[in-house]
């Protein structure tokens, strides 16, 4: 997959050249047609005869570049993934594939300030679920406040689910449904 990041007037976009372009689909219509629902903004663009498909990622910053120096904590974390599994389970209502999302933090853009995600869906990008989020919690992993242990076991259980032979999404789910227990009341000294 080759990207490119190209600024034009004042917008930002991300250009994709996937190593197999696929022909005009019924993926792409309901792209265009349906945008929102945790997915980047799509377009298909051609340039010097080879067809791209491009994302406008203007006032978006990547999940990479975000977390690059501040840790992330319990609280970071359930909210990727909710926004995650929600992204999934909306596209499944337009029949679109989850081997075709990319999970790279590379390619996750949050809008701020609440942190808003937006997913990027490339027709025919084909990687299975599995191996994808293997790959975004050991980033997660790599990035956690190891200070916060709610936040380690949460990352730590949610990996060891991904690794089993089934897959274990729904047991990840599980995890997320669980409601962070409340931080204790610090009571005002008189």
């Amino acid at each position: 997959m080759q990207v490119e990041y190209k600024k034009e007037w004042m917008d930002t976009y991300l250009w994709v050249r996937p190593e197999q372009v696929v022909e005009e689909s019924y993926v792409e219509q309901m792209l265009i047609h349906n945008p929102g629902e945790g997915r980047l903004d799509f377009s298909r663009q051609e340039k010097d005869g080879e067809e791209y498909f491009c994302y406008k990622i203007t006032g978006k910053k990547a999940l990479n570049s975000i977390y690059a120096v501040v840790p992330i904590g319990e609280r970071q974390i359930r909210g990727i993934l909710k926004q995650l599994f929600s992204t999934l389970e909306k596209g499944k209502e337009y029949l679109l594939s989850e081997e075709d999302f990319v999970l790279s933090p590379n390619y996750i853009f949050a809008t701020f300030p609440k942190m808003e995600l937006e997913f990027c869906y490339v027709p025919g990008y084909g990687v299975p679920l599995k191996a994808q989020l293997e790959g975004l919690f050991e980033y997660l992993l790599n990035r956690v406040d190891y200070e916060d242990k709610q936040a380690v076991n949460l990352l730590y259980d949610c990996y060891m689910f991904c690794m089993k032979e089934k897959g274990g999404l729904a047991e990840i789910k599980k995890l997320l449904a669980k409601e962070m227990p409340e931080s204790p009341k610090v009571q005002a000294i008189p």
